[in-house]
Parts: C-alpha cells; structure tokens; sequence
C-alpha cells in the first residue's frame, strides 16, 4: 500500500512539474527589460496597408511625392510605424507582418481558414471569389505566394508572444468604393474566367436552383449598402478569425487597434459634406470598435486599443482637385498619428489601458 502511494505522489509531482515546465515555455518569451517594462520575443501583424506602413516612406515633411504614393507595403516593419517603433520598445526579436494594402477581413480569413477558401470556390460564392482575387492582386499577393504566405503566417502565429490586428477599413467604405468596379470586372470576363479557373482544377460546378444563379449572378448595390453589407461581413470573419488565433496560440496576447474617422481633421471644417463623410465614417468605424470591444464573444480575449484620435496627413481642402489626387495617404496615419498608436497600444500591453 505504501509502495502504491508513493507512486501516485511521484507520478503527481511528474504532472505537477510536467505543467509547471510547459507553462513556463509558453510565457517564458515575456521578460523585463533594464526599465522594468516589458520585454517580448515575437511580434505578428495582421492587417491591412496602416501596419504596412502605406504613406510612410516620402521625404520628410513631404507624403505627396510620387515615389511615397506608389511604395506599397510588402511585409515589413516600416520606420517610423507604430509596429517598428512598439517592436524596438519591446526589444522584439522575431517580426512578422503580414499587413498588405487593400486587405479586408476576407482575405486574412483566407489565409487562415482554409474551410473558408473552400466555401468561397463553391458555385454561389464566385462574385466574392473573384473580388477577393483582384484584391489579393491589388495587394501584390499573387497565386504562387498566397500557400506560401499562409503556411508561414500560421506557423510564426503559432510561436507569437504579441498579435496585433488591424483591420476593418477596407471591409465598409473601401469596398463599397471599390465595389462597382470591381463588379463590372466581373460581368465583364470575371465570371467566365472563374468557370476556367474551376475546370482547370477539376472543379466544375453546375448551377442546381434559382437561389444559386441569383448569388452568382449578383447585382450591383448602392454605398451605403455596400457598406453595411461589408460590415455584417466584417463581424463574422472577425469571430472567425479570433477563434482560430485563440485555437493556435491560446497563450498570445491579442489586441486590436481600434478604428479612426478619416475625414475629421479635413478642411473646412464646416463643409456639410465633409460633416456627412465624417459622420458615416465614425458610424462604420464606431460599429466595429463597439463590436471588438463590447459585442463579440471574443470581447473578453482580445484587447482593444482605442486609436479615434490618430492624426493623419495634412492635404489640401475637402473636394479640391489636390484633395482626390492625395487622397489615398490622406488618410493614413502620419508620424505623429503613427506615434500615437505606438503609445496606445504600448499602453495597453502595460495594463494602463
């Protein structure tokens, strides 16, 4: 009997020491620095063209000069960004960002969820197949790199201390500029090419009911439906994109970074259609931060960063000639703006958010 307990307390101890050393593993990458702040070892960016640092790369004081505008991220950590300047704070070792410009929630999703990628090839999904397609090319993500990518993404994922999620801009007001266009690319031969696309990988699906040439057949929509189409669409890869994160890598801090109004800081001030752009921007943006924040089952997981003060570049008055040609980095975040997120999320990682 005696022999027996003992060895039931041996093999507890072995368990008790067993976990004791696979939980020191799984945080063992966390430290403190010389400052007494904390130290991480590796640092993984989703999201879309603000972590890739898309307007950061002009002269300085000048973003409007042509080598800046046509500099699109690739992956990096950008001087100046906020993901450069909170990894140096960190002391982070290992970076990874997979942020690419024009990215939305459906295709970091792709990357990630390959019973995603199947339910997009079926018959009915072939519109949103073949947006999301042009997008990835947009994005410089072509069909050879994507299983490349996705393997790499998954595996740095799994090794993460730090993962950082920005996105949710082009799911609402980019897609539904966007969306017209890339729809009549559609109509016009993305619909036969997808059927190519299909056959060559022996794919072929016929369609079986009305409700299914109705889907791929689509339709065009108005702005503001496209928007709020792309913000119901938004919640759900959101959900499914932290449930994978979570399944993965269990022991990774997650945060968000919160969504700001573009057209706040614009002149003048007193536009009505600038008030009107602005308040369906923070409507579409306050959806999304009240959603990450409060309203996902993921709420209690993931921290969010509050970033709705995030400067941008200054440009020239609201619907000026100058104004559409700057466009595109107007809206990003620019050193101070960068900075600030720095700060914020920084905050949040020390608990003071």
């Amino acid at each position: 009997m005696k022999k027996t307990t003992k060895k039931l307390v041996a093999v507890l101890v072995a368990l008790v020491m067993m976990v004791s050393c696979l939980s020191v593993a799984a945080f063992a990458q966390w430290g403190t620095g010389a400052s007494g702040n904390r130290t991480a070892d590796t640092m993984v960016i989703l999201g879309d063209s603000i972590p890739s640092g898309y307007g950061m790369h002009g002269d300085p004081g000048n973003a409007y000069t042509l080598g800046n505008q046509f500099t699109f991220g690739h992956g990096g950590y950008v001087e100046g960004t906020y993901p450069q300047l909170v990894a140096d704070t960190l002391g982070v070792r290992n970076r990874y960002n997979y942020s690419r410009d024009a990215f939305r929630s459906v295709e970091i999703r792709r990357l990630l969820d390959p019973q995603y990628e199947a339910w997009l090839e079926q018959i009915e999904n072939t519109q949103d197949h073949f947006i999301s397609d042009a997008i990835m090319l947009i994005a410089n993500v072509g069909l050879d790199e994507r299983a490349a990518m996705a393997a790499e993404m998954q595996q740095t994922l799994r090794n993460a201390d730090i993962i950082v999620l920005n996105f949710g801009n082009n799911d609402g007001g980019t897609y539904g500029f966007l969306a017209p266009f890339l729809k009549t690319m559609y109509y016009t031969f993305g619909l036969g090419l997808e059927t190519a696309i299909a056959a060559l990988r022996g794919q072929v699906q016929l369609v079986t009911s009305l409700d299914q040439l109705v889907k791929v057949l689509g339709g065009y929509a108005d702005f503001m439906a496209e928007m709020e189409y792309g913000k119901q669409r938004f919640f759900e890869n959101y959900d499914a994109i932290v449930g994978i994160l979570n399944e993965m890598n269990p022991n990774a801090e997650i945060y968000f970074m919160g969504m700001y109004d573009c057209f706040k800081d614009l002149n003048p001030q007193d536009n009505d259609l600038r008030k009107w752009a602005s308040e369906q921007a923070w409507n579409m943006d306050s959806a999304i931060n009240n959603y990450v924040a409060y309203q996902s089952p993921w709420a209690n997981r993931v921290h969010f960063v509050d970033c709705h003060e995030t400067t941008m570049w200054q440009t020239a008055d609201f619907l000026t000639p100058q104004y559409f040609i700057n466009f595109l980095i107007s809206v990003h975040p620019d050193d101070l703006g960068h900075r600030y997120m720095a700060q914020q999320l920084l905050r949040a990682i020390h608990g003071e958010l």
